[in-house]
């Protein structure tokens, strides 16, 4: 059985935010109980999407196959009804003919269960349907896969994500996934998306000029919708977008690497409700507490790039804002000894608060350099394909560009199989591993925790807690070298 991290490191620099109203944060992971009743996805989750059930308590199915569809696909799981985990007896690359829209919600896509190299998922080339996984049902929780559609076979197509989160998927986690190669953003939340959190995750290389009927069209991440939480992830090589808070009200953005963007990092907007019928203004609220910009071989020399760009021209509720900037390196704030507004344009300081807005959805982060350090640890898919690690080097080397086909970088890497650990009696679990905890099939939850048997076996495969059920925080253990910032680039 793999585990894809270890103990605890080293103690990193944390943080602590200016106010009374927030704990001091340790090394020691010891997470907040959340609001009565709710239980944290997994002993890691954390932000606004944190107690998404997913398919706690429900049925196992095995994904034994890397056909589109069948018995035994991947298709085959999220397409159940009820409450279900898809758990992998084979590693690969699954090619899909069409788009994979679940109608029922309380899913858990266990990626860290795959054997070999992992699971990985992309669109067969005459696959018109958009996003390979779109999600519009509550209560999901998808970790360590990668999604890298890629462009379509001589159709002019600018609209596929690769995981698109719509409206009725509220309580939604990504954690660990690994993201890149679609046609449009390669994460995206819709308008009336509400409580969800993407953590340690990847997001990189949207294809530029590639088959968009309108020319280039590289973006990062677009989260619209109601308590959104993003922290703790890598987005690099993208014209803009990186990220954007579209229509929508409150967002966290908490330790964040936005590297290389052509024209502007971090966007926001604060616009008019669009969905059921609504014209009321939302105002748009952030809390950016952080993270580390850095422009790269593709930026714009010459412009004003700002870390944080409040597009009040071009938003339908304008001067509705409201952001919290504390420890963000740019290209202008590249220490933490000057002005924390100097991360925005100026034109928009009037819209900076002095205390965080509301109670910060992120328990644990670090200062910006340190976040760097963790994330290039410890973000995205494990195990890391080629394709991660490449990406990964081109930050730390201050090298790369936005690309308009998977096929300049090399293309889609290779996964192996590997072997699946036993599991005779199908429960999700390795038998030798159940065997270790004396665990009886007639208790569901053996410690009482609120965690099922299975869910401690996922968390542990997933570095979560160690074979003990100590829990594991990666935050401010990760090291190595940090970029200069902003690469060096002058301004």
């Amino acid at each position: 059985m793999k585990r894809f991290f270890g103990a605890v490191l080293a103690t990193g620099s944390l943080i602590a935010l200016p106010s009374a109203n927030h704990a001091n944060y340790s090394s020691t992971y010891n997470p907040s109980k959340l609001p009565a009743g709710q239980q944290r996805s997994f002993p890691t989750a954390e932000g606004f999407g944190a107690a998404s059930v997913g398919g706690r308590g429900g049925r196992v199915i095995q994904v034994t196959t890397l056909a589109d569809s069948g018995a035994g696909s991947l298709r085959a799981c999220m397409m159940e009804t009820g409450p279900r985990t898809c758990v992998f007896r084979v590693g690969g690359t699954i090619e899909l003919l069409s788009q994979i829209k679940p109608t029922s919600g309380y899913l858990t896509i266990a990626g860290q269960t795959a054997p070999g190299d992992g699971i990985a998922i992309k669109n067969h080339p005459n696959n018109l349907t958009g996003s390979p996984l779109f999600f519009n049902a509550p209560h999901n929780i998808i970790r360590h896969i990668r999604v890298r559609p890629g462009p379509t076979n001589g159709v002019k197509q600018d609209t596929t994500d690769a995981i698109t989160v719509d409206s009725r998927a509220e309580n939604t986690i990504l954690d660990h996934v690994s993201l890149s190669w679609a046609t449009d953003e390669p994460f995206n939340t819709t308008k009336a998306a509400s409580n969800i959190t993407i953590q340690w995750s990847m997001v990189y290389e949207g294809l530029s000029r590639s088959t968009h009927k309108s020319g280039e069209h590289s973006k990062g991440m677009f989260l619209e919708g109601n308590n959104i939480t993003a922290h703790h992830v890598f987005m690099a090589h993208a014209t803009d977008r990186m990220p954007n808070a579209g229509v929508g009200s409150r967002a966290d953005f908490v330790n964040l690497i936005s590297y290389n963007m052509r024209e502007k990092a971090h966007q926001y907007f604060s616009m008019k409700q669009k969905e059921a019928l609504s014209t009321s203004g939302l105002k748009r609220q952030a809390n950016i507490v952080g993270n580390w910009v850095s422009m790269g071989p593709s930026s714009l020399r010459g412009t004003a790039i700002f870390g944080g760009n409040y597009d009040e021209q071009y938003s339908t509720n304008p001067g509705n804002a409201e952001f919290f900037l504390y420890q963000n390196v740019d290209g202008r704030r590249r220490t933490n000894t000057i002005d924390d507004r100097l991360f925005m344009d100026p034109m928009d300081w009037k819209y900076v608060k002095s205390q965080p807005i509301g109670a910060l959805s992120v328990q644990l982060f670090s200062s910006p350099d340190q976040a760097v350090r963790d994330i290039t640890a410890f973000a995205g898919a494990f195990p890391r394909d080629a394709s991660d690690r490449r990406v990964l080097q081109t930050f730390l080397g201050c090298t790369g560009r936005i690309i308009d086909s998977p096929n300049d970088v090399g293309g889609w890497p290779t996964l192996q199989s590997g072997v699946a650990y036993t599991d005779n009696d199908r429960d999700g679990m390795d038998d030798n591993w159940e065997q270790r905890q004396n665990l009886s099939s007639a208790t569901a939850d053996a410690d009482g925790d609120g965690y099922t048997n299975l869910e401690e076996f996922l968390n542990e495969l997933a570095g979560d807690q160690d074979s003990y059920g100590n829990l594991v925080n990666r935050v401010g253990t990760g090291n190595g070298s940090v970029p200069a910032p902003n690469c060096g680039i002058a301004i």
